[in-house]
């Protein structure tokens, strides 16, 4: 089913795709997984060196549990919130946007083109792959209502239209996307969709196109 979405001036949407609701869920929750395990270890091992009159059998079982049953809910709740998402490059912005629950349609990562300092993709075989978007401003979040939204352009600080132009030429990630996730402070990730090189390309050719029209206004 078509995607559309209503948009106001002179922004103009290049590319709009849904990502897969497992791919999605998965990227998202994965990062929580080891990060519970090792809790729920380190809590164990306090635990037993303390010598607490505790049985540790139990115990153990029932933290498993209370592992798999959290990790399987968090996991559902991220596949119901795939179900609305959006992944959308125009020629201002990249952008997830979130639209569902009956709630307005909000734009949960929204960055301006230029700003963006480094682009990395990375695959789930052939078809479905993640886009990561490297940005030296802080992601933004728009509502309105019915779908409409008024767009303030977000302006690059100075130094951005004097860097190089290839200074966001994407990056494709050798390592495979099951044994490695990139990390950065102002890193924001587009998760598990088809076309992700045409997203990553478009992107990169809007930045280019944005840093110059900066530099020479």
């Amino acid at each position: 089913m078509p995607v559309t979405t209503e948009v106001e001036d002179d922004e103009v949407i290049l590319f709009e795709q849904r990502p897969n609701v497992f791919l999605y869920a998965l990227e998202v929750t994965r990062i929580g997984y080891p990060l519970v395990a090792v809790a729920l270890l380190a809590s164990l091992s306090v635990i037993y060196f303390k010598g607490l009159h505790v049985n540790m059998v139990r115990l153990a079982l029932l933290e498993l549990f209370s592992y798999v049953l959290g990790n399987l809910c968090f996991f559902l709740v991220a596949i119901s919130k795939a179900c609305f998402l959006t992944v959308i490059a125009t020629n201002r912005r990249a952008i997830v946007r979130f639209s569902g629950w009956g709630i307005a349609t909000t734009d949960g990562v929204s960055i301006a083109i230029e700003a963006i300092t480094r682009i990395e993709t990375n695959s789930y075989g052939a078809t479905y792959g993640s886009v990561y978007l490297e940005s030296d401003q802080a992601s933004r979040r728009k509502s309105s209502k019915n779908s409409k939204h008024t767009f303030s352009e977000q302006r690059a600080p100075p130094y951005i239209s004097g860097e190089p132009s290839d200074v966001a030429d994407p990056i494709k990630r050798t390592v495979s996307i099951w044994r490695s996730m990139p990390f950065a402070p102002r890193l924001y990730g587009f998760y598990g969709f088809k076309r992700f090189d045409e997203f990553a390309r478009i992107v990169s050719e809007r930045h280019k196109l944005r840093s110059m029209m900066v530099s020479e206004g």
